[in-house]
């Protein structure tokens, strides 16, 4: 039996009746998920812009009556890079682990699929990080408000935050049937831990928990660009010696954390996208 076998202008190449394509770019495919991400995340960005829209009405509102500057400062980004946190939600809706049959159909390996459909995300992330720091840009000029001096790495911390909460998000997106669940229960774990620490303050689960969020590398000096530090004091009442904690900015501490986190949450994102549940 013979087939035969010709080779077409565009390329291709046809055996009998079937024609084998050639595997899409990864150019071509970086822009259709951009295109594809972009058009499922429309009612949610059109919810963040009606938001947006009623803050700015609100705080115009509040100055007008109000004899008090509106100051921007660093720690201002930090709501939106915690929704960085939810984003991939959004983007992976209505594709469960049990839902991703199609990626079988897809002409590239499922995990570079999800990768780039994960990054694609992530795009989209940063343009709305920087479109809420040009709202909040506008905001100031019509209101005449002032912007904080700071540090520049310290307005870049809220940025590097978000990414890091994004690529952990994307992680738990692509391996959890039901990723609320673990957000909503991971919420409820931490504040149980603090109310049994409240009467115990070595208590060492808390502790532990608190060290990941909040130590000297945690994951909030990744967000505040500050890290806590202990002073010692003295009581004007009896003298007695106490230590008190304070988070101060250290830059060198925060790039640390950030490559630490960074490289933590790259590499879940990049295991959960090639090992992902098939149920």
């Amino acid at each position: 039996m013979e087939i035969a076998v010709a080779a077409t202008d565009s390329g291709r190449i046809a055996m009998g009746e079937a024609v084998l394509h050639p595997l899409p770019r990864r150019a071509e495919m970086a822009r259709e998920q951009l295109r594809a991400v972009g058009l499922s995340l429309r009612r949610e960005g059109a919810a963040a812009a009606g938001v947006m829209a009623l803050l700015s009405v609100a705080v115009v509102w509040d100055q007008a009556r109000s004899v008090s500057e509106f100051v921007v400062e660093p720690g201002i980004g930090i709501p939106a890079a915690v929704v960085a946190l939810l984003m991939p939600l959004a983007v992976w809706k209505g594709e469960g682990p049990g839902r991703r049959g199609y990626h079988h159909s897809m002409p590239v390996d499922r995990g570079v699929h999800a990768v780039t459909r994960g990054l694609a995300g992530l795009v989209w992330m940063l343009a709305a990080m920087g479109a809420y720091y040009a709202w909040l840009g506008g905001v100031t000029l019509a209101v005449g408000g002032w912007v904080r001096p700071d540090a520049a790495y310290r307005w870049a911390a809220p940025v590097a935050g978000a990414v890091v909460l994004y690529l952990v998000g994307t992680a738990l997106a692509l391996r959890a049937a039901h990723p609320w669940r673990w957000l909503g229960g991971g919420a409820v774990g931490y504040l149980f831990l603090k109310l049994m620490s409240e009467p115990d303050r070595d208590f060492a689960p808390f502790r532990m928990v608190d060290g990941v969020l909040r130590g000297r590398y945690g994951l909030f000096t990744v967000l505040e660009g500050r890290t806590p530090m202990q002073f010692r004091g003295v009581s004007t009442w009896g003298g007695h010696e106490f230590t008190y904690t304070v988070r101060v900015a250290d830059g060198g501490v925060w790039l640390t954390s950030v490559w630490l986190w960074l490289g933590l949450a790259l590499a879940l994102f990049v295991w959960a996208a090639y090992r992902q549940p098939e149920r």
